[in-house]
């Protein structure tokens, strides 16, 4: 409760701020800032070209021509994500698909909202950066750069020039919007590479959230208890935890609560399992290490995904018409498409915030 109102002050400060300066609003404009109620515009002029030496090699050339394959791979992940949302919600699936919208100080604490404007403002200024190199390795120039901060969300932009976008070639284009999209999945890839070899190394154990009482192991485990030891079997992780299930219908293991190593044999399981919430007990010392890494790649991931899907607002959308408009000349039905794409994925989120 309280991180709420710690938001809601800064979203009122936020429209106090831009009603109290809307009469300099000439002089910020000639600054390069843009001050609306939540949401302020630094913008500058840019270099027209950016590391041309490095991008018009052919080296680049064939890696932005990978990079536009990878684009084309995050819509279908985008596209297939909500589908299998909507699906598994009216088919009761169990499955652990959601698309919840980070809403500081009610979907995460404001603590860990730290960790993602960090990570959002590393993962969209490299690809930002990515459209920038594209444009020059594809001869358009950039007009310029900035930043902004909408609500609470920072961010970057590039602006290439947009009569020499509109003058080049259909592929170029393409390769242009592709960058940006396939960078932020390359980016989500690394980090999930990293993250599991990290945890392994900074995991002391598996630590208990909360008990199910309906378990007869419920009797014994309390949250804040750490298992280390599955019969003999040492737990560091999560995963490893996993990876012994479904348990045997006794089972002795090994935890610490409060500081002392105990051991608790002949543990009664129902059906494989002990009935408990689990995550990874992460050393202090560590912590912000991985929770960097982390949502590194949820960031990067969510970028990747949801920014290559088909939409009138997202890098995916471009893409979308530019490959369709080889088909569909009638900007209206394609519009209409992606405004079927938008309804499917606000109905994926409103089904992920209700179960």
């Amino acid at each position: 409760m309280q991180s709420l109102i710690i938001v809601e002050l800064i979203l009122l400060a936020w429209i106090l701020l831009s009603v109290a300066l809307s009469k300099k609003a000439e002089y910020l404009s000639k600054k390069g800032i843009t001050l609306l109620p939540l949401l302020l515009i630094w913008r500058r002029k840019s270099r027209s070209e950016w590391l041309p030496t490095l991008t018009r090699s052919r080296a680049f050339k064939v890696f932005n021509n990978i990079l536009t394959g990878v684009a084309f791979i995050s819509m279908a992940l985008g596209i297939y994500l909500v589908v299998s949302v909507i699906l598994s919600s009216f088919t009761m699936s169990h499955s652990s698909a959601k698309l919840v919208p980070i809403i500081p100080g009610v979907t995460v604490s404001i603590y860990q909202f730290l960790y993602i404007a960090i990570a959002l403002v590393l993962s969209i200024t490299i690809h930002e950066l990515m459209h920038a190199l594209a444009s020059t390795s594809e001869g358009i120039t950039v007009k310029s750069i900035g930043l902004f901060v909408l609500a609470v969300f920072p961010g970057a932009f590039v602006e290439p020039d947009e009569e020499g976008l509109n003058l080049a070639k259909r592929s170029s284009r393409i390769r242009i919007i592709s960058a940006g999209i396939a960078i932020n999945l390359i980016m989500a890839l690394l980090f999930l590479a990293l993250f599991t070899p990290l945890v392994n190394t900074a995991s002391n154990g598996v630590l208990i959230v909360s008990v199910n009482s309906t378990y007869p192991a419920g009797e014994f485990l309390h949250p804040g208890d750490v298992i280390v030891r599955v019969n003999n079997i040492t737990i560091r992780d999560v995963n490893q935890l996993s990876s012994v299930e479904p348990l045997p219908p006794k089972v002795s293991l090994t935890i610490l609560t409060n500081g002392t190593v105990m051991t608790l044999r002949n543990l009664t399981t129902k059906g494989g399992k002990l009935g408990i919430y689990v995550e990874d007990d992460i050393s202090a010392s560590f912590y912000p290490i991985v929770n960097f890494v982390f949502w590194m790649y949820v960031v990067n991931f969510s970028l990747a995904a949801l920014n290559a899907l088909p939409l009138i607002i997202t890098d995916g959308g471009k893409l979308f018409n530019e490959v369709l408009g080889r088909l569909i000349s009638n900007t209206k039905t394609l519009n209409s498409l992606q405004s079927i794409f938008l309804a499917l994925l606000a109905i994926a989120i409103l089904l992920s915030l209700v179960r």
